[in-house]
């Protein structure tokens, strides 16, 4: 739950033989985080109506998606909190 709590995406793109719903993009419609997923795959068919939808042909579209909820400067910003998940656990 931690992992989701501070994510600001879900990565939710299965390979197209995969035609079932998915608790990971579940988890990600119960806590209202935008989720990636397979443009035509399972998930955009019969979830499009879910507002934080991000439906991508390939692995390629990222590059080209404007994420709003991502800081300007992102590669000066720390992004590893394992140290603050261990001590969440300790």
């Amino acid at each position: 739950m931690y992992l989701y709590q501070i994510s600001d995406l879900v990565f939710s793109y299965y390979a197209p033989e995969i035609k079932r719903p998915s608790g990971i993009f579940g988890r990600a419609m119960q806590l209202g985080k935008k989720a990636i997923v397979r443009k035509g795959g399972y998930l955009e068919k019969y979830h499009s109506d879910y507002p934080g939808l991000i439906s991508v042909a390939g692995m390629e579209d990222l590059n080209n998606l404007a994420f709003e909820s991502l800081p300007e400067n992102i590669e000066k910003m720390v992004l590893d909190d394992s140290r603050e998940l261990i001590a969440l656990i300790k």
